[in-house]
């Protein structure tokens, strides 16, 4: 194989022992947004909030404690998302109408939501909440929503890793990747051979687009649902609340 130059190209079932396809992403993430603001005329107590949310995912709000004000500013937001038939199509038009705003919203609301998909939180989907349906309830209304819901990685890229990486726990240099997924799959695949952050997995690997860098050699067409490590080495989902990402 090394006389060849190989480009494999990874779609959107590439994920799908982990992340939810395009035909259920909706109704996963809106039991994600659902899950932490209450239902319309719900009334909760004073530090009822807080303490549901620290029961429900401690180690994943010790990790992004700026999240709980976005999710409630982003709610409506997220309504007008699911409108439409995939969130593709939804960032394709703010983008077109030119509505920077709602359009990094968006983004920023993806970044949380994979970056919760994709945490260690075994029982993240599994407690009750006063509006939010148990698992059993989940399981008997919509099989297709709660499946594979505590798969942190798609077991397939331990496979692909352990079949392409070479005894320096590099890609071979004539191996390039596609990938049409904007999750951390691919990297969190690798990390389970390097002890990587995201950040470090994402250098090693030549990921594109990062930083500012102009090329790469895995190319991610729809960018990353990123986080980046601050001065003070804590995992955060974006830098400013105005800010542009990618």
């Amino acid at each position: 194989m090394s006389n060849y130059k190989v480009t494999y190209l990874l779609g959107a079932g590439a994920s799908y022992h982990s992340i939810p396809v395009v035909n259920t992403l909706n109704e996963r993430m809106k039991l994600f947004i659902d899950m932490f603001i209450p239902a319309h005329g719900v009334v909760v107590k004073p530090g009822e909030k807080d303490r549901i949310l620290l029961t429900k995912s401690n180690k994943f709000y010790e990790d992004y404690p700026e999240c709980i004000k976005f999710l409630e500013r982003f709610r409506s937001t997220f309504y007008e998302a699911i409108e439409h038939r995939t969130v593709d199509t939804y960032a394709r038009k703010l983008y077109l109408k030119g509505d920077k705003r709602k359009l990094n919203d968006l983004k920023r609301f993806l970044a949380l939501y994979f970056a919760f998909e994709q945490s260690n939180e075994l029982n993240k989907y599994q407690l009750k909440l006063s509006n939010v349906h148990d698992m059993a309830e989940i399981n008997k209304e919509n099989q297709k929503t709660s499946n594979h819901i505590h798969m942190t990685l798609d077991y397939r890229y331990d496979v692909f890793f352990a079949s392409l990486l070479n005894t320096e726990l590099e890609l071979p240099e004539n191996v390039n990747i596609i990938s049409w997924n904007y999750d951390h799959q691919l990297e969190m695949g690798y990390r389970n051979y390097t002890d990587y952050s995201i950040h470090e997995c994402q250098e090693k690997l030549h990921v594109f687009p990062r930083g500012n860098r102009d090329s790469g050699r895995v190319i991610k067409l729809n960018g990353s649902a990123h986080q980046y490590y601050g001065t003070d080495l804590a995992p955060h989902l974006f830098d400013k609340i105005d800010g542009d990402i990618y």
